[in-house]
């Protein structure tokens, strides 16, 4: 569904790198470099939310909404895999 328009992990390297420097050395530049990653990434997000059908809405509120499905499916994924791999060991 949205897998290949999230597909580019570069934004959220960048957002993730920028968010340990700033909490390693909080200084107006690090913020700002914080900022600017978090708004390309919001960015990617919500052209991935836009070809997904907008389906909670057209507001942020929607996206966020979104968002938190599209993790917790993966995140469930992810488990559901580590237990069957528990399992056949």
């Amino acid at each position: 569904m949205i897998e290949p328009a999230l597909g580019n992990a570069r934004a959220l390297r960048r957002f993730r790198a920028a968010l340990a420097a700033a909490e390693a050395a909080p200084s107006e530049a690090s913020v700002a470099v914080l900022r600017q990653a978090s708004l390309l990434l919001k960015d990617r997000l919500g052209v991935a939310y836009a070809a997904a059908g907008r389906p909670y809405g057209d507001d942020s509120e929607g996206l966020y909404l979104w968002i938190r499905e599209v993790v917790a499916r993966r995140d469930r994924a992810v488990a559901a895999m580590q237990s069957e791999g528990s399992l056949s060991r």
